[in-house]
């Protein structure tokens, strides 16, 4: 039986992978950490998808999604929020950044995740 997610789904998923984002990284997992962030901001990045009607599931799609909410909002935290996250999900594979970068990138990603959640009228 195929499930179908709605936007609810999205967002409930987005505030989890915060929330054990957070725990990882805590516990001195950043590898753990910076994928389920990275997962955080793609959940967001479905849950206005979703909810604007715009086609996602897909990583370009998303990449287009975040640079039309950008266009739309005139707001830069949507662009530089996902290049951050992708560097998480890279760091997950590549174990590519530095200790600096990990602290200051999360904040930028945080605020994309808030703003994308603020979008879809349920910031956590």
């Amino acid at each position: 039986m195929t499930q179908i997610r709605n936007v609810q789904n999205y967002i409930d998923d987005a505030n989890e992978y915060l929330r054990v984002s957070a725990l990882e990284f805590d516990a001195g997992d950043d590898r753990q950490g910076a994928e389920k962030l990275y997962g955080a901001a793609c959940a967001a990045v479905e849950a206005v998808s979703l909810l604007n009607d715009w086609p996602c599931g897909r990583h370009r799609l998303m990449k287009r999604n975040v640079r039309r909410l950008r266009d739309l909002h005139g707001e830069a935290i949507f662009t530089e929020g996902f290049l951050a996250a992708e560097k998480f999900h890279a760091h997950f594979f590549h174990n590519i950044m530095e200790d600096y970068e990990i602290a200051e990138d999360r904040l930028v990603v945080d605020e994309f995740v808030e703003r994308m959640l603020e979008l879809a009228g349920q910031a956590g």
